[in-house]
């Protein structure tokens, strides 16, 4: 019995369960294994010499004896780095499975990254990370750092997450959008070309809802994230501002990058029934919103650029995402 645990090549990664006991009377009554009565020192041994993924499955009383840090950071190595013989689909399932855990937290996959490399050697680390001091939202990041950079690639070989060839995790792309959860993603974007599986149609349906969620909560930095990277979902249609106006009170901010966003997709109608409809009931009571929305949309339709600059806000409710308003600085976060 422990040859075959020991020897299976299966590619089940590590278990989240951290409970003491298992809840399973069966389980909880029968006697254990001589393999489950090692130490647990033995066994994260056997687990690093055999690369076997299967053997926190085996058992629960083994799987907890896996559950720690430094298991996790060894299930890391493997999965990340070139450190056990396997086939590339093999390694995108291990990453996969991995990335699914609750676990796989943004401070404990930054932790690695930062434990493994040394920061001096890329000289945008700091910036990639979101470590600086006066660092207070993701969403500014592509203006200053372009994906394209060459650093951002010295970046991934350097850290191994070149390697990350697996579909970008659906826990990232469902709402409620945390910081932690935005950075995650936006690192993910930014340090490898990994995106949502386009054959699963769920993780199609779930990044398409976790959009109209970032929008619908007001969520710049994941707004943003979603509508300027294909990797994530669909490029923003009409459709979608009208939503995002309409049924969501027209925050200026994401409407404004949400027409950016459209317009570097090439979207050329602007005409729409319903979203004049809206601006004359809104121009009717006195929303400034209305009157703002209005110039952006005769800006379009003329086949220009949304300015920054033109209409009157409230000062309430100004653009918070973009810093200029000439389109050669609405760089993608990923393409």
């Amino acid at each position: 019995m422990v040859l075959k645990i020991l020897c299976s090549t299966g590619i089940v990664c590590l278990s989240e369960s951290r409970l003491a006991k298992p809840s399973s009377p069966e389980i909880g009554c029968r006697r254990l294994s001589a393999l489950e009565q090692l130490p647990t020192e033995i066994i994260q041994e056997i687990f690093q010499w055999s690369k076997n993924f299967s053997l926190p499955l085996s058992s629960p009383y083994i799987s907890l004896k896996l559950s720690s840090n430094v298991m996790y950071t060894l299930a890391c190595d493997y999965a990340f780095y070139n450190l056990w013989p396997a086939r590339s689909s093999s390694r995108t399932k291990v990453q996969q499975l991995l990335f699914s855990r609750r676990w796989m937290t943004w401070d404990f996959f930054k932790q690695y990254i930062i434990n493994g490399n040394h920061p001096d050697a890329c000289t945008c680390w700091i910036t990639i990370l979101g470590q600086q001091s006066d660092h207070q939202s993701y969403h500014a990041c592509p203006y200053s750092l372009p994906v394209t950079s060459c650093r951002v690639g010295q970046l991934s070989n350097q850290t191994g997450i070149k390697s990350i060839s697996c579909p970008i995790p659906t826990k990232l792309t469902r709402g409620p959008f945390t910081p932690d959860k935005v950075a995650f993603l936006q690192f993910l974007l930014k340090a490898t070309r990994i995106s949502i599986d386009r054959a699963d149609k769920e993780a199609i349906r779930i990044a398409t809802r976790g959009r109209r969620e970032a929008i619908r909560d007001r969520n710049y930095d994941a707004s943003y994230l979603f509508a300027h990277s294909r990797r994530l979902c669909n490029a923003v249609t009409l459709e979608l501002i009208k939503f995002a106006v309409i049924d969501c009170n027209c925050d200026r901010s994401i409407v404004f990058d949400l027409m950016v966003a459209a317009k570097q997709s090439r979207w050329i109608w602007w005409h729409d029934v319903e979203l004049d409809a809206w601006l004359v009931r809104q121009e009717a009571c006195g929303n400034p919103k209305g009157k703002w929305l209005k110039v952006k949309l005769e800006e379009l339709r003329q086949g220009g650029w949304p300015a920054r600059e033109t209409a009157n806000y409230e000062a309430a409710d100004v653009l918070q995402t973009l810093p200029v308003s000439l389109p050669q600085y609405y760089g993608p976060v990923g393409s």
